[in-house]
């Protein structure tokens, strides 16, 4: 399954990969609009603008269509699940999707990653630890840890079998988490703030830590 969180963006980028023909493309559209994107003709849309329904609220990125796709998709998962956002190229080389998805053709992928866990992105993060991470990871019973270094931005590919290692209430539960009445909503709070003092305009921390929440399936 490829499964996209899309909002405005342009998925132009998706014409030059070259996609496996049992792939299934699901695009969740997390941006109400009045008319049905034209790419809707040619790959399946799910509507998702509910997710973000609430205007006082932080939005869940694509984190909240990524739960969604594995809590609706649980027991009908692909063998291989690559999640993206609808600006994928952004934050990794497409040249390096499309090697990817080559090795996920041909059969190989398992060998080459043996985790059955795969990192999509360039940059990574340095060092970090918040009281909003560690309240998560608690409400979900996940171990502690004192620093975490991650990928920037969650975009993955995962097999089946590393998903399905947790039930189906654990994704349900971290959905509440990054949900806005969730442990990480205070988005007055600098506990759930990218560093620990006021920053203008900058994105909640709840939604970084639910991307931790996401690559803690591996």
């Amino acid at each position: 399954d490829f499964v996209i969180a899309h909002c405005r963006g342009d998925l132009a980028w998706l014409e030059g990969l070259t996609l496996p023909q049992q792939l299934r493309i699901i695009i969740y559209l997390k941006c109400q609009r009045q008319t049905e994107p034209i790419f809707c003709q040619r790959w399946q849309c799910v509507d998702a603008w509910h997710l973000d329904s609430d205007a006082n609220a932080a939005p869940s990125d694509e984190c909240g269509a990524y739960l969604h796709h594995i809590i609706e998709e649980y027991d009908q998962l692909g063998d291989w699940t690559i999640f993206l956002q609808d600006d994928a190229p952004r934050h990794m080389h497409l040249g390096y999707l499309n090697a990817v998805l080559k090795s996920l053709s041909s059969g190989v992928l398992s060998s080459l990653a043996p985790q059955l866990f795969v990192h999509l992105n360039n940059d990574r993060h340095m060092q970090y630890w918040t009281p909003c991470i560690a309240s998560a990871l608690e409400a979900l019973g996940l171990p502690a840890v004192k620093l975490l270094a991650t990928y920037c931005c969650a975009q993955f590919v995962v097999h089946r079998s590393r998903i399905q290692k947790w039930s189906r209430q654990f994704f349900e539960n971290a959905d509440s988490v990054v949900a806005p009445t969730g442990c990480c909503a205070e988005t007055a709070s600098t506990n759930c703030q990218a560093v620990a003092t006021e920053v203008p305009r900058i994105r909640p921390w709840f939604v970084r830590a639910a991307r931790l929440l996401l690559l803690s399936i591996r």
